[in-house]
């Protein structure tokens, strides 16, 4: 076939070229700057061609290709028109691929499906790392099951990585910006570049990543019928990668307005950064899903060394041309048209490896409680089923100390303040062999982190404080008794450390808490809330995208 690459001199263009030529296709690297289409032809092979496709298409045309594929980006930018390029090709008969990572972009390139479908072309966006590769890989992992908790998809790119300008603008774009995320059955406000976590990508080899935008996000949910979608990415280098943390805190609490113009100094900064670090990195999807009555937790891992990690983006186009004869007709976003086995095999003669993990889920409750799982009332044990995230809803009182110290304490660490029937939200999040609380009172929000220890114990962190429980259950109530207390991990003293009198149990067939702290040294109460929760699901129905 007669391909025309736009940005085919560019770092994901010029692989996807090099790959197209050496399976024997007539290649144009097409471009708006002839000088680097000539230098790019010059090393690589194919034709070069100064084409620019944001203005007059009859540069491109008049090649007479086959297929055209859009390697230019960032396909956010077309803001007028933004499929003016899939329907010229589609008015011209010739066939279009793209590697949009913009959400809105690749999901909205259906629209064009009817037209595509009576010309005869094949039209897809998106064919790259995301959501093309994540998605054969979901298509792989997901089989047996009959419901899809959640579905993780992280790129981690290596610090050595070439980083074009227009793949520096598409980062920096979403940084500090309002985003939405598919959790727990519904649309909720995140930020990009924000709540970071860490990622294994290798024995030994944690990464950061945060949340950012992609076109799982969007297209995942209703594909594959998931309760929570996320995609995160993350850079090698902590300098790098905490910067742009930093950056979208400024970003969001609205003190910088906008970092497009930062994008020249950024990009100078990661060719700066380019010698440190290592030039491997890969990608990871992560699925939770029934199986039968368990819950399961499968893990894919795309590993790439020896400075191979580049090419993973540009490989999907290179596979979806070897299997054309098999592609449906029409316009869509490319998500299982091939299986992952196709593109993992393909690459396969670089130093790429894929590996997939499986493992049993059980919720850090049932764990830590072991046979007084099953003697919970039913209410109690589901919200403490937790696998990926739940949140609940319902109504509380609050009440407060009335020492001014106390006070004082209860509002450093965000405890709600007094009322009555005042709206309560608790989301529950599981992460690796974590959970995280957060407890919202009426906007007036608090967080901890569960987790379990070697003793059996489930430890809660507020901040530098760290409490041990244990979880007798008498008379139907689970009650939540504090072993041990640290700060900054040093053990509290028992006459320094707060006392807590919390239960749970069900009354009239609801959820009930019931929590008081107490400061320590006889200064008397901190805060007492008390009060009802139900599945959110149950009070209102999801929104929708």
């Amino acid at each position: 076939m007669k391909v025309v690459v736009i940005g085919g001199y560019g770092v994901f263009g010029s692989r996807i070229a090099k790959l197209l030529i050496d399976d024997g296709h007539d290649v144009v690297v097409a471009g708006r700057n002839r000088a680097k289409a000539v230098a790019c032809s010059a090393r690589i092979g194919g034709a070069p061609a100064l084409v620019d496709a944001r203005a007059n298409l009859d540069t491109l045309f008049r090649l007479e290709p086959d297929a055209v594929v859009d390697a230019a980006g960032p396909y956010q930018t077309y803001e007028k028109n933004p499929y003016y390029l899939p329907k010229a090709c589609i008015e011209h008969g010739v066939h279009y691929f793209d590697l949009a990572d913009d959400a809105e972009f690749a999901t909205g390139i259906g629209s064009l499906d009817a037209a595509a479908q009576q010309a005869g072309v094949v039209v897809l966006s998106g064919a790259s790392s995301v959501p093309t590769l994540s998605a054969a890989a979901v298509e792989a992992l997901r089989l047996g099951m009959t419901e899809i908790d959640s579905i993780e998809t992280t790129i981690l790119p290596g610090n050595r990585a070439p980083r074009g300008r227009s793949v520096v603008s598409a980062v920096v774009g979403q940084v500090g910006r309002p985003m939405r995320v598919w959790k727990g059955g519904a649309w909720r406000a995140a930020i990009g570049w924000s709540d970071g976590v860490s990622i294994d990508l290798a024995a030994g080899r944690r990464r950061r990543a945060v949340l950012i935008g992609a076109p799982d996000l969007t297209l995942f949910p209703q594909f594959f019928k998931a309760r929570t979608v996320l995609f995160r990415a993350g850079l090698e280098l902590g300098v790098m990668q905490y910067s742009l943390e930093v950056l979208s805190r400024l970003r969001a609490s609205g003190v910088i307005r906008s970092l497009m113009a930062l994008v020249p100094l950024l990009h100078w900064a990661a060719h700066l950064l380019r010698p440190f670090g290592t030039d491997s990195g890969g990608m990871t999807v992560d699925i939770v899903g029934r199986i039968k009555s368990s819950r399961e937790r499968r893990h894919w891992t795309l590993r790439a060394g020896a400075g191979d990690g580049p090419i993973i983006p540009a490989v999907p186009i290179w596979v979806l041309f070897r299997h054309f004869e098999t592609l449906d007709r029409g316009a869509r976003a490319c998500l299982t048209d091939l299986s992952i086995d196709a593109y993992v095999d393909a690459m396969s003669r670089f130093d790429i490896s894929a590996a997939t993990t499986t493992s049993v889920l059980q919720p850090l409750f049932e764990t830590a409680l072991g046979d007084t799982w099953r003697a919970l009332p039913a209410e109690v044990a589901r919200l403490h089923a937790v696998y990926t995230f739940e949140r609940y809803v319902g109504k509380a009182t609050v009440r407060s100390g009335g020492n001014p110290l106390t006070r004082l304490i209860a509002m450093l660490f965000r405890f709600p303040v007094p009322g009555e029937d005042i709206p309560v939200a608790v989301e529950i999040e599981r992460r690796g062999k974590e959970e995280v609380w957060l407890r919202d009172f009426a906007s007036k929000k608090f967080k901890s982190r569960l987790s379990l220890q070697p003793s059996g114990r489930v430890r809660e962190q507020f901040g530098p404080f760290a409490f041990d429980l244990e979880f007798p259950l008498q008379d139907g109530k689970l009650q939540f008794d504090v072993c041990r207390a640290n700060i900054f991990g040093l053990p509290l003293p028992k006459f320094l450390s707060p006392r807590c009198d919390a239960f749970e149990f069900v009354e009239d067939g609801r959820f009930m808490f019931d929590v008081a702290l107490f400061a320590p040294l006889g200064l008397g109460l901190l805060v007492h809330y008390k009060g009802w929760l139900v599945p959110e699901e149950e009070t209102e129905p999801a929104s929708t995208p």
